[in-house]
């Protein structure tokens, strides 16, 4: 049993991959819904690769076009610019490369989001075609990536379209990272791909004013209350959030109360509140994994997020910590 093996456990229905262990007897497991969970490795068993071929595999979706085209090894087209990870060492270290995949010069420049403050790692110009090596990384260390910002600004000499420039940030899951290894040509072989291209994802002021000031998606406002300095709290039970409850559909409560976990975030940001408090209830959990699943999605965000107050709550609130 080692980093970076699927396991699952032998109590419980969970798949995950372990991404770190935290002492002799214990390791940390990072199931498929992206959350990290400490799990004895006597509880875990390690899924075999062999293994979906004896007893068959689960029924999933069929997969579409470009899944398809990814699973054979393609890099649709040949217009990407691609950042990428080279197994090393039987995958104890990884290499990374910034991959020019397009007709355009590209411009780069990558910065670390860290606890103090975000750090210049490297920058350069990629002719067509051309790469870039910019680190080594140990798969030991993985908990411990920070999420990566890249800037790319795109030139093309001639009469052609010219490509906006683009801010990427990308966060590093043990769930996902493993599903990204596609076949790239530059490197003569397979590697785990994060495409560059795409919207971008920081934190903007200015937006966060402006769905703020839009007012809120609940109909009675004054019952959606977030308290203000830098320690905030927000209630997100139904019946903190809408006086109408008993005339809702069930079937739309969880939506209701993740517009309020949204809002509220985005107004701990913008006050720059040094904490949030979700209270959520315990329930049966729906809302507690849902709201953990999204804060995963965007570490660079916060500093760590854990169960908050359980002499007052038990395990029906989480603290998100900014700084």
């Amino acid at each position: 049993m080692k980093i970076g093996d699927k396991v699952r456990f032998l109590y419980g229905q969970e798949e995950g991959i372990i991404v770190q262990f935290i002492d002799d007897k214990t390791a940390e497991v990072e199931i498929e819904e992206g959350f990290p969970i400490p799990v004895l490795k006597k509880e875990l068993v390690v899924v075999a690769t062999e293994e979906s071929k004896f007893f068959g595999k689960k029924t999933e979706k069929p997969p579409t076009e470009v899944e398809r085209l990814l699973a054979h090894g393609h890099i649709l087209g040949n217009d990407h610019v691609l950042f990428t990870f080279t197994e090393e060492d039987g995958g104890s270290t990884y290499r990374t490369h910034v991959v020019n995949d397009s007709p355009h010069q590209v411009l780069f420049s990558i910065f670390e989001l860290g606890h103090e403050g975000k750090r210049g790692v490297e920058c350069g110009l990629l002719l067509p075609g051309q790469k870039q090596f910019i680190d080594t990384r140990s798969f030991s260390e993985f908990p411990k990536w920070n999420p990566l910002e890249i800037h790319l600004s795109f030139f093309r000499k001639g009469l052609h379209e010219q490509r906006s420039s683009v801010e990427r940030t990308i966060s590093f899951r043990a769930g996902s990272f493993f599903k990204k290894r596609v076949r790239v040509e530059q490197l003569k072989g397979e590697a785990i791909v994060y495409r560059l291209e795409g919207e971008e994802i920081k934190v903007d002021a200015q937006k966060l004013q402006e769905r703020l000031s839009q007012g809120p998606v609940l109909t009675a406002p004054e019952s959606f209350a977030v308290s203000s300095g830098k320690a905030q709290e927000v209630d997100l039970h139904i019946e903190a959030l809408r006086p109408d409850h008993v005339h809702i559909p069930s079937s739309e409560i969880l939506g209701i109360q993740l517009q309020a976990f949204e809002k509220a975030l985005d107004q701990a940001l913008l006050t720059r509140a040094n904490s949030l408090t979700l209270i959520h209830g315990v329930g049966n959990g729906v809302l507690k994994t849902e709201i953990h699943k999204r804060l995963s999605e965007m570490s660079h965000l916060y500093k760590h997020y854990k169960d908050a107050h359980k002499e007052k709550f038990g395990y029906g609130a989480t603290l998100v910590q900014f700084h």
